[in-house]
């Protein structure tokens, strides 16, 4: 898309043979567990985005809890599946008699639950477990439960400074912190800023086991991963300082790209991917001047000709760049086309990695949304319009329809700007 074009947008990869036909189910999935009138784990994921969306608008920060009740299986076993269910729904409402009304809980796992804490640290979090746990020997200590006390075990993180880690990746952090508290013993929690604390050390009596060690580098290669993140933050930031009309722009695009791609069934390092391409996706335009970056008034070809460069400049830059194997394609064609007529490749349907389709619509809708030198934001009635015009001409028809049913369901995130 460009301006000349009917919408606006600013100027190992999933193979072509992925899902485009892709995914899925199109009933919409229950908001609330019917055990414990909790947040279903996908409902918790995307209020998750949303409280991520507004923290990078604040700056503020999301805190995720995880907890897991560990001895629910045996006392269920000891007892009965009757009692294990009661005490899911007592542990519920503890949950919800202890958070603040601007948390979210919801039932992760079967027996593992998901506190989500906007703009307050680890220390929130800590507090909140330890308040449920209080509940919990209160409920654990009836006559009902004596021959079984269930244990509990918690793990807490804070998101990274703006952000920048995919809901995936801070639910992995949790998933990490949440482990170490088990092998701890539990009955506690643990937090991640405790977790990097803590170095296997060369001068201790005796050598780490092989456990500790794996467990060490595992929470390790978490924190480089959010020094990566950082560093990226740094050059787009670099970049949209350029023009004062696009900042922000390529956090937002990382979120609507990642939302979008969970719902039509991106998982796993290919989601990161994802994150990280929308972050990265116009790195291209630091080699674009900022007269034409900032241009009021519509493109002259040559000047549109020099936009068109930005997705193989970013090439470029990035060449030397190993570990971005599997964002570089979806950078690479994100101005292409579902129909042909996009750059640089002229790539159609399939052929187009499903990644750069995300990206396209992900670019297209911050834009659309957002007041440009060249246009007014659009209100969701018309870029609800703009989307149902472009499915199968300018997006993928798949990622239209998914894109548009998580717009209805959480029209609160999409506040024109």
């Amino acid at each position: 898309m460009t301006r000349g074009s009917t919408y606006v947008t600013d100027h190992a990869d999933i193979t072509r043979d992925a899902p485009s036909a892709a995914v899925r189910d199109q009933s919409t999935p229950p908001m609330r567990d019917a055990l414990t009138g909790l947040h279903t784990a996908a409902a918790s994921l995307d209020v998750l985005e949303t409280l991520r969306s507004a923290a990078k608008r604040s700056g503020g920060s999301v805190t995720v809890v995880l907890i897991d009740l560990d001895r629910l299986n045996r006392l269920s076993h000891r007892q009965s599946a009757a009692v294990g269910r009661e005490l899911l729904r007592s542990f519920a409402r503890i949950i919800r008699a202890v958070i603040q009304p601007s948390d979210v809980a919801g039932r992760f796992q079967t027996h593992q639950f998901l506190i989500l804490i906007p703009d307050h640290g680890e220390r929130r979090g800590v507090e909140a477990v330890e308040q449920c746990a209080a509940g919990l020997r209160a409920v654990s200590s009836t006559a009902a439960h004596q021959q079984a006390r269930p244990l509990y075990s918690a793990g807490v993180v804070e998101s990274s400074p703006g952000c920048l880690e995919t809901a995936d990746q801070l639910l992995q952090r949790a998933g990490i912190a949440l482990t170490q508290c088990k092998q701890q013993g539990g009955d506690r929690a643990v937090t991640w800023s405790e977790l990097m604390a803590v170095v296997p050390s060369g001068r201790s009596r005796s050598t780490p086991g092989p456990d500790e060690v794996a467990h060490w580098m595992q929470r390790l290669r978490q924190h480089l991963r959010c020094t990566y993140l950082e560093s990226i933050q740094a050059l787009v930031a670099a970049m949209e300082a350029r023009d004062p009309y696009t900042r922000a722009h390529s956090l937002t695009v990382a979120s609507y790209a990642e939302a979008v791609g969970r719902r039509i069934g991106i998982r796993g390092p290919m989601l990161e991917a994802l994150h990280s391409a929308g972050l990265l996706h116009d790195v291209g335009k630091l080699a674009v001047p900022e007269a034409v970056l900032t241009k009021p008034g519509p493109l002259t070809p040559e000047e549109f000709n020099v936009v068109k460069r930005h997705p193989t400049t970013a090439m470029e830059i990035l060449r030397q760049v190993s570990f971005l194997g599997a964002e570089k394609p979806m950078i690479l064609h994100h101005h292409e086309r579902f129909d042909g007529t996009g750059y640089p490749a002229g790539l159609a349907g399939d052929h187009i990695p499903i990644g750069a389709r995300v990206l396209a619509f992900a670019d297209a809708l911050d834009t659309m949304l957002s007041r440009r030198t060249y246009k007014p934001a659009y209100d969701l009635a018309r870029v609800r319009n703009e989307l149902a015009v472009g499915s199968g001409r300018q997006f993928d028809p798949v990622v239209v329809d998914a894109a548009t049913r998580w717009i209805d369901d959480v029209p609160e995130l999409f506040r024109p700007a």
